[in-house]
């Protein structure tokens, strides 16, 4: 995972909550392409692609993202990320929740309705 111009690739260091109960879902304005065997988040505005936000992923953080669908709790994806790539709970917990993070703070993702401190209404923190 590796977007020209953002810091998914930087690692989160610190855990603070040992549970992981949220669920978040997709902007609807991100769009999923896969160009030349990579994977790539483009945000669209209006009809226009923002070219200046391209994000490569790679193929855990695909993984992840295509579980990010306003079902899935990190607790469940955090399980499914261990049983399919060889590493410990601890290590995928931390890179999906440094993920999750990232997007949150790209405004890629939002918490989905019903998820305690998720905001009532859809509208976006833009």
């Amino acid at each position: 995972m590796g977007p020209a111009h953002s810091p998914l690739d930087s690692a989160v260091r610190s855990l603070d909550t040992p549970a992981m109960p949220d669920t978040y879902g997709k902007d609807p304005d991100i769009v999923t392409r896969h160009i030349a065997g990579e994977s790539l988040l483009i945000p669209i505005r209006g009809k226009l692609a923002d070219l200046q936000t391209i994000y490569a992923l790679n193929p855990v953080a695909e993984f992840i993202w295509a579980r990010i669908d306003g079902t899935h709790t990190l607790a469940h994806i955090v399980d499914e990320v261990t049983a399919t790539f060889e590493v410990s709970r601890e290590q995928a917990e931390r890179d999906t929740r440094e993920f999750v993070q990232a997007l949150l703070g790209e405004n890629l993702v939002r918490l989905a309705a019903g998820t305690p401190g998720a905001p009532d209404t859809p509208e976006r923190n833009r």
